[in-house]
């Protein structure tokens, strides 16, 4: 379980873990990230596995960003991702999935997420599976509910981040595409998707993406 053994997960055997409570690891890794957000003028960072390090490697960054950047009246914005997942249509069983999400957004933290919990609600389950003929496909009110939900259940002032896709999910244009049984396979030894043969797909997407510009927050979108 990802969440229950955040900490002492393994995602590679060849990726070794980052002792954070050590003070030469959590400076050299602050002071790369400072030197992007200097060096190339961005406006913020995204901040990667979030609940796979210790908090205060969250809240360390954080204040060291302000400190650097942010004491004379700019805002960068830190954008975390904290995957999380959907336990259903009820609003209670998903507390856990934006306790975590909220866990790391606030003053001395991030300034916002990746809205998992939107994105197994909406294109999980309205917008992939309505393209693909499932009858197991909620509704526009199920769309509409739980994008509401979004603007509620989030740190007051967060800003929030709605995806469609993203690198670690498959293709949104594969996943509504009907006529594959391959959408899954990321990997080229797997055996890519090919391009739709209808299109279906194209009209998903087209809905897919006037929700996501049009839903509060900082929309991500991933070509």
């Amino acid at each position: 379980d990802w969440t229950e053994h955040r900490l002492e997960c393994l995602f590679r055997d060849y990726m070794p873990d980052i002792d954070w409570k050590n003070r030469n690891a959590s400076e050299a890794m602050i002071a790369d990230a400072l030197w992007w957000l200097e060096r190339f003028d961005l406006d913020g960072a995204r901040i990667d596995a979030v609940k796979h390090v210790d908090d205060l490697a969250v809240t360390n960054l954080a204040m060291r960003v302000n400190e650097r950047f942010e004491i004379g009246g700019l805002d960068y914005y830190l954008k975390g991702e904290t995957a999380m997942g959907w336990v259903g249509d009820d609003l209670a069983a998903n507390a856990g999935e934006y306790e975590m999400i909220n866990r790391y957004i606030g003053p001395n933290g991030l300034d916002g997420q990746a809205d998992f919990v939107l994105y197994h609600a909406v294109v999980d389950n309205v917008f992939t599976k309505y393209a693909t003929g499932d009858a197991a496909a909620s509704d526009y009110q199920h769309l509409d509910y739980w994008t509401a939900r979004s603007q509620d259940q989030y740190v007051d002032g967060a800003t929030m981040v709605p995806f469609i896709g993203s690198h670690d999910v498959p293709r949104f244009a594969s996943r509504a595409d009907a006529g594959t049984a391959d959408e899954w396979n990321q990997w080229v030894e797997q055996g890519l998707p090919g391009q739709p043969g209808d299109d279906s797909p194209y009209s998903a997407a087209l809905q897919a993406f006037t929700w996501l510009l049009t839903t509060p927050g900082a929309p991500m979108l991933y070509a």
